[in-house]
């Protein structure tokens, strides 16, 4: 087997911990354990002289419009590119592009997206659901999609103690919403939600665990919950506290309005976490309702209460729930994941030679 130079272009790398650096991470350390060799760079940090001295193989982007250099940079080196439709591409850039273009103050955001889709070799989602989403919408695509699964969650325990650290107690009931500060992750959600519970159950806790990605909508949130001293914002963590942060929480929240696929639900599903999970498209292949998980409408915050008094006062549930999610995470799984993505990059390779 040939050793493969491969160049990965995340909009987002370690030490900012978001679902493009977990994934982009995850993807690297596998290929390196097949002997390739891997360079993972963000838009921002794109260096055409370290590239030419790299001299990648083939080129893998995690987000068609983010990462749209790779057409660029494909022209530029005659190399051949791959590309993952992460969600936010799809979601926005395509099916909502309006919404998009406004939010990133930026034209023709379709246009690009869908020529940087038409010059890539291959498209990857992460399920069958999605494909099959796009193809329905884009049927020029149906012949470039590939289906790979995300892999084992690659999470480096430490010493930490997730509730010591921010001063939770052990009777504290916690429910932890794994996401960035952005719109579209929908964090007001659970605050006013969890906010009518709490006359009843006083000790919720809410805490966020992620990166701020958008100044003013963090501002916004940060005067929502100032006088909340049962909301705590715990911000970006390292890649190597995040099992701490699943295994001593109670329930792990999801509530976007949309999501490709989200990491952090398969993560706290591997750790047999119970979840309280938003009713869209990207999460619906991940959760049975009241099998494996708990689905709610992102409108009804009447529905996200029910929800999370259920698991406040039913242990069989909550037990039930933590144990399907488990079983339900190792069949998501995808052990071969290293094997696909290297058979995809030389099948691209291969096409790039013949055309």
């Amino acid at each position: 087997m040939k050793k493969l130079k491969i160049l990965i272009i995340t909009p987002t790398f370690f030490p900012i911990v978001s679902g493009n650096s977990i994934c982009a991470r995850r993807i690297a350390i596998g290929l390196e354990k097949l002997d390739h060799e891997v360079l993972i760079k963000t838009p921002k940090q794109i260096d055409f002289d370290e590239i030419k001295n790299f001299n990648p193989d083939i080129m893998h982007g995690l987000h068609a419009y983010k990462c749209k250099i790779v057409q660029q940079l494909s022209y530029k080196f005659k190399i051949p590119y791959l590309l993952t439709l992460t969600g936010s591409d799809y979601e926005e850039c395509l099916i909502d592009s309006i919404k998009f273009e406004k939010g990133l103050e930026q034209k023709n955001v379709k246009q690009i997206t869908l020529d940087i889709m038409r010059n890539a070799s291959y498209l990857i989602v992460y399920n069958k659901r999605t494909s099959k989403r796009i193809t329905e919408q884009f049927s020029e695509f149906k012949s470039k999609l590939k289906v790979i699964s995300k892999g084992l969650p690659i999470i480096d325990g430490k010493d930490y103690q997730f509730r010591k650290s921010n001063n939770i107690k052990k009777t504290d009931f916690v429910f932890s919403l794994v996401a960035g500060i952005r719109i579209r992750k929908n964090n007001f959600c659970p605050v006013e939600s969890l906010t009518k519970l709490r006359e009843k159950y006083t000790n919720i806790i809410l805490t966020f665990v992620g990166p701020v990605i958008e100044k003013k909508y963090n501002l916004e949130l940060k005067e929502k919950i100032k006088n909340l001293d049962w909301v705590k914002a715990i911000g970006a963590v390292t890649v190597d506290k995040m099992k701490q942060i699943y295994l001593e929480s109670d329930v792990i929240l999801n509530c976007s309005h949309y999501e490709g696929e989200s990491n952090a639900i398969i993560e706290a599903m591997y750790y047999a976490k119970p979840l309280i999970v938003s009713n869209t498209p990207g999460n619906r292949p991940l959760i049975n309702d009241m099998n494996d998980g708990l689905l709610f409408d992102v409108k009804d915050s009447d529905e996200f209460s029910r929800k999370a008094q259920l698991l406040l006062t039913n242990k069989n549930l909550k037990e039930k729930l933590s144990r399907n999610a488990k079983e339900k995470s190792l069949q998501l799984m995808n052990l071969n994941e290293s094997k696909d993505y290297e058979k995809l990059y030389l099948s691209a390779m291969i096409k790039s030679k013949k055309e």
